[in-house]
């Protein structure tokens, strides 16, 4: 099996670690612990015609099923005084589906133009879990105010299921699964990198670096506190969209979908994935790691040391 860091980095840096505005709009830090993130988190959204503006939830999940229902395994945890969102998809657990989609709205970071999403991620199971960005209005229409299949999974305008055009809707579709190579949607057909192996029971960074009003990204990774590399760069800097005709014009959530295919398959796999911090820059496309306190530090300089709790999730 290759081993991550395999191309050498190659970087125009587009924004200084002066220049940069990354912040820190998720370290889980202010939620409940060991309770389901489903409507967790405010924002003030100014977007849907309310007057006054209005706060709505900033996390949304689901099973993969027609009807909307809470996704019971997708919680807030706590290790070593350090948060993070834990997604599990169980088969084994009798009341969920094998597949389990939450979304992060991000109503006061949307991205227009250009920016930068940076994740700090792991996973516990070779598996294909996948990451989309969307610009569907972020959360499913669990009261029922749809024009067309109110109540469901498949209610017009907003979040969607595999029972939709959801997969088709996304912007940036892409793999961080475990044990398995690098891939993404590139206009119009999925590839994936033979020189990236994504690990599991590892700390990985990411950064997903779009030109939305372009319908394009670029994905650097690497192992925690290591060098980015660029994915996919033998086939060209940039990675078009698998959504060529966006609706809103902005990436307004990003949807984390989580399934226990197992290789072999399974019908007892367990699948987790934790996901420890969510920075996000609307304007510019730097590489900042992100400390506790939200101090965007660039690579050029970087001599941060991570003071963020870092356990060992071979035990999950």
């Amino acid at each position: 099996m290759k081993k991550m860091l395999t191309l050498a980095l190659a970087v125009a840096f587009v924004a200084t670690a002066a220049d940069a505005e990354m912040v820190m709009y998720e370290d889980f830090e202010s939620y409940i612990v060991d309770t389901t993130i489903h409507l967790q988190g405010t924002d003030v959204n100014e977007d849907w015609g309310e007057a006054p503006s209005y706060e709505v939830p900033r996390w949304y999940c689901q099973d993969n099923d027609d009807a909307l229902n809470d996704h019971l395994a997708s919680n807030v945890r706590s290790f070593g005084g350090n948060q993070y969102l834990e997604m599990v998809a169980n088969y084994a657990t009798g009341d969920q589906s094998p597949e389990a989609a939450t979304a992060m709205a991000m109503e006061s970071v949307e991205i227009t133009g250009q920016g930068t999403i940076y994740l700090r991620y792991a996973v516990n199971d070779p598996s294909g879990n996948m990451i989309c960005t969307n610009d569907l209005e972020p959360g499913w229409d669990y009261d029922g105010n749809a024009s067309t299949y109110p109540g469901t999974i498949r209610a017009e305008g907003w979040q969607q299921g595999g029972t939709s055009r959801s997969y088709s809707d996304m912007g940036a579709l892409f793999k961080i699964g475990g044990d398995r190579l690098f891939g993404a949607y590139n206009y119009p057909a999925y590839e994936e990198d033979a020189n990236i192996t994504l690990p599991i029971r590892k700390w990985m960074e990411l950064w997903i670096q779009v030109d939305h009003a372009n319908y394009q990204t670029k994905y650097f990774i690497c192992e925690q506190g290591g060098t980015p590399v660029q994915a996919m760069s033998t086939s060209g800097e940039w990675w078009e969209m698998r959504n060529q005709t966006h609706t809103n014009y902005s990436v307004q959530n990003l949807k984390f979908i989580v399934s226990n295919w197992s290789y072999p398959p399974s019908p007892d796999a367990s699948n987790t994935v934790l996901i420890d911090t969510i920075g996000i820059d609307i304007f510019y496309m730097p590489f900042c790691r992100l400390s506790r306190d939200g101090l965007a530090v660039g690579l050029l300089y970087f001599t941060f040391s991570f003071e963020y709790a870092c356990h060992n999730i071979t035990s999950l």
